[in-house]
């Protein structure tokens, strides 16, 4: 705990001092200031906040983009997968199979259902789950499969929905990092029966509070989904109820932000791209850290531009001091949390995924990065290991 405040701490002053920041929220409202003033504006001055016309345009918008007839706005990617996972039929007593590797609201989805988190390791190299050890963890109460596209990339989907197809059970991607990214020409959302996004304001898509959504090609499963967001009224009658469900409704300022920032998107990814090639590019001549692995077929949108080394905790300490932010996410294995220790698994249960945890760190990559502040970022690293 010490650890962790320290490092809120640190990222407080860092940020006061103008360090070079992982994300610049700042300076991405700077590019669309006009549009964005003007989209909310007209959201208050119609008074229109809760499923109105602007999240209808965003829904349209979103599923056009990510290849899907359907998209249905939530009020956060938590609520987003939860939504998920229960319209593919997860109830009290089932078990979903995922990564640990991942922000603990994956995990707390599942068990805020009744479920169970049945945990795989995960790659080295991508840091996403194994597909070949899926396999050998679903038993007969399996109802779902989770992956998370991690930091940007996608997960093997073709292997994922392959086996998930021959035991019958749903799948459904964790897209809250990765909007945009592809897998063989398919964009995540697209590729399993359902998928949630988050638009938190971190996110390569960020709205100006939470935000989340969800995506599939099944109108049945839409239809679920939107019931479930809405309390569970019913399409036909609004105050006909046939199942309980959620107060999660995107609201319509944020699908309204949403919307300015969606027709920037694939720019912004590019420009994320075109840092990440510079950072692959120069880190790998010039220093020993190992640096994000592309899987074949993947078109990574970088989240997280996230390196590896055994010295993780002095190299952070020596960026920060160096005035660019650093910072090692899921540091800590989220079954050792005190709070999912009831699942049972304990240190070495899951070795891959404990020794990455122990070796990554994530550095600034984000769209609005200038040429000099990348060269920064890099000799903030070089000067390190000399």
């Amino acid at each position: 705990m010490k650890n962790i405040l320290k490092d809120k701490f640190n990222r407080k002053e860092g940020l006061k001092n103008n360090m070079i920041q992982i994300i610049d929220l700042r300076r991405q409202y700077s590019q669309t200031k006009a549009e964005i003033d003007k989209a909310v504006m007209s959201i208050i001055e119609e008074q229109n906040f809760i499923l109105g016309k602007p999240m209808k345009e965003f829904e349209e918008n979103a599923a056009k983009y990510c290849q899907v007839p359907y998209a249905i706005g939530v009020n956060s990617g938590t609520d987003a997968i939860l939504i998920a996972l229960r319209a593919a039929g997860v109830t009290a007593g089932d078990e979903v199979i995922t990564t640990p590797f991942t922000f603990i609201a994956t995990i707390e989805s599942i068990v805020n259902l009744g479920a169970r988190p049945v945990l795989v390791d995960v790659l080295e190299d991508t840091f996403n789950i194994d597909p070949d050890k899926i396999k050998a963890a679903i038993t007969k109460k399996t109802k779902a499969i989770l992956p998370v596209h991690i930091f940007g990339q996608c997960a093997d989907m073709e292997k994922i929905n392959k086996v998930a197809s021959e035991y019958g059970i749903k799948t459904v991607e964790d897209s809250a990092q990765a909007i945009g990214a592809t897998r063989n020409g398919k964009k995540t959302g697209s590729m399993g029966d359902l998928a949630a996004f988050s638009f938190y304001p971190g996110k390569n898509l960020g709205c100006y509070g939470d935000g989340g959504m969800i995506t599939t090609k099944d109108a049945k499963l839409a239809e679920d989904c939107a019931m479930l967001r809405n309390h569970g009224s019913s399409k036909s009658h609004k105050y006909k109820y046939t199942t309980l469900g959620y107060n999660s409704r995107l609201d319509n300022i944020q699908a309204a932000v949403l919307n300015v920032k969606l027709r920037h998107l694939d720019k912004w990814l590019d420009n994320r791209l075109k840092n990440a090639e510079y950072l692959d590019k120069t880190l790998s001549s010039k220093t020993p850290v190992k640096v994000p692995a592309v899987a074949k077929g993947n078109r990574h949108t970088y989240h997280q531009y996230t390196i590896k080394t055994a010295d993780r905790d002095a190299l952070i300490a020596h960026m920060n001091k160096a005035g660019v932010e650093a910072r090692a996410y899921y540091q800590f294995p989220v079954y050792l949390e005190p709070a999912l220790s009831w699942l049972g698994y304990k240190q070495g249960d899951l070795p891959v995924l404990e020794k990455i945890s122990g070796e990554i760190v994530s550095i600034p990559v984000h769209e609005t990065l200038t040429a000099e502040e990348r060269e920064t970022v890099v000799n903030s690293i070089t000067s390190f290991f000399k």
